[in-house]
């Protein structure tokens, strides 16, 4: 009876050790699934906040690229306006100065082609003489209208480079790419403020 007893004791102790065992065991089993599930679920976080942040990179290229390309050709097309604008302005002077010179070396040539005794005919030629000559002073105060229309020309250009520069980098979301484009920017319009003022 004593060993039946201790046969079975034993068989009990080893069933507890075997089922401890398997507990252990699946135990284990389990914390290496939960690890695994846990490196997983870090891969595809780190894998996700990768992704959003080239996202968020292309976004800021694109969104720079955009705001530069579109203030460099409206930039470009103000300053061809200007420049065209301005030319034209000065070769219409230089034209309406060499026509006026033509008519005064016409007159003078008149004049001295003329008779003497022909007064009412001097008096004529005198008079559109003086004509021409207020002409000319007409041309000088257009020269002045037009370099004041120039410089606002180029005052505006510079404010439209400001504002389309400036404005959109404030508005936009990060904080620190807007100061960044800010000063970019800012920089570029003192440039572009130093071009102008030499055309």
């Amino acid at each position: 009876i004593i060993v039946i007893i201790i046969i079975i004791i034993i068989i009990i102790i080893i069933i507890i050790v075997i089922i401890n065992i398997i507990i252990i065991i699946i135990i284990i089993i389990i914390f290496i699934i939960i690890i695994i599930i846990i490196i997983i679920i870090i891969i595809i976080v780190i894998i996700i906040i990768i992704i959003i942040k080239i996202i968020i990179i292309i976004f800021i290229i694109i969104y720079i690229l955009f705001i530069h390309l579109f203030v460099f050709f409206l930039l470009v097309f103000f300053y061809i306006c200007i420049i065209l604008c301005h030319d034209n302005n000065n070769n219409n002077n230089d034209d309406n100065n060499n026509n006026n010179n033509n008519n005064n070396n016409n007159n003078i040539n008149n004049n001295n082609n003329n008779d003497d005794d022909d007064d009412d005919d001097d008096d004529d030629d005198d008079d559109d003489a003086g004509d021409d000559d207020d002409g000319g002073g007409g041309g000088d105060d257009d020269d002045d209208a037009d370099d004041d229309k120039y410089t606002m020309r180029k005052e505006f250009t510079t404010k439209t480079f400001h504002c389309c520069f400036i404005f959109p980098s404030v508005s936009f979301p990060l904080p620190c790419i807007s100061y960044l484009i800010y000063r970019c920017c800012s920089s570029a319009a003192v440039i572009a403020e130093v071009v102008l003022s030499r055309v």
